[in-house]
């Protein structure tokens, strides 16, 4: 039983770590519109989070954009200050957890030698 909680809670440990944050600055914008999950951190504390969104146009204060709230909602016409906010997503990132996989089978197999080694 001990055994299966360890894998179990190295598992859970390696999964969470396989997706990896970007954040959008006006040389990525147009990649913006391919991610899902956008979130928009304002510098008061405010948060937006979006479904998707795409950046139509940008000038020296301000990105205007066309964001949708759930999969099957109407874009809205938005406009955030340039200079206070953040635009991010989390994204999956493969070569992550194929090192992980990898990692947790090798662990594995350390740990089924070793039990029979000892028995």
């Amino acid at each position: 039983m001990f055994k299966i909680m360890v894998c179990f809670s190295l598992f859970i440990v390696s999964c969470a770590n396989t997706s990896r944050l970007i954040v959008y600055n006006e040389s990525t914008y147009a990649t913006l519109k391919n991610d899902k999950n956008i979130l928009v951190k304002n510098v008061d504390g405010h948060e937006f989070r979006f479904f998707r969104m795409e950046v139509s146009r940008t000038d020296d204060m301000y990105i205007y954009a066309q964001c949708w709230r759930t999969k099957k909602s109407e874009p809205e016409n938005v406009k955030f200050v340039k200079s206070e906010v953040v635009i991010q997503s989390v994204q999956f990132s493969g070569s992550s957890t194929a090192n992980y996989v990898f990692s947790i089978a090798l662990l594995l197999g350390v740990i089924l030698l070793t039990s029979r080694i000892f028995r």
